[in-house]
């Protein structure tokens, strides 16, 4: 879905409304990154992998705790990557 436009996502966890930018790990720990009723059909991992499988252009910011940084960014990628293996089995 990628247009050549450039765009950006900024994202972190939240509960509901509050903008508190948990790092995804601990989301999960919380509790938090289930369907709600401010995320609509989807949980926090199929949220973004949306996100990655149709902006795979779109520069993605994760806006976490600083020592969070790189334990966000593995979980994410082995949450995605969990996703894309379950779907093509």
């Amino acid at each position: 879905m990628d247009n050549g436009a450039r765009r950006d996502f900024h994202l972190h966890a939240n509960r509901g409304l509050n903008d508190e930018h948990p790092s995804f790990p601990a989301a999960d720990r919380l509790g938090i990154t289930g369907v709600d009723g401010c995320t609509g059909p989807w949980g926090g991992d199929q949220t973004l992998a949306e996100i990655a499988g149709r902006f795979s252009t779109a520069i993605k910011v994760f806006v976490v705790p600083a020592g969070e940084t790189l334990g966000n960014r593995d979980h994410v990628l082995g949450r995605i990557a969990a996703l894309a293996t379950a779907a093509s089995a």
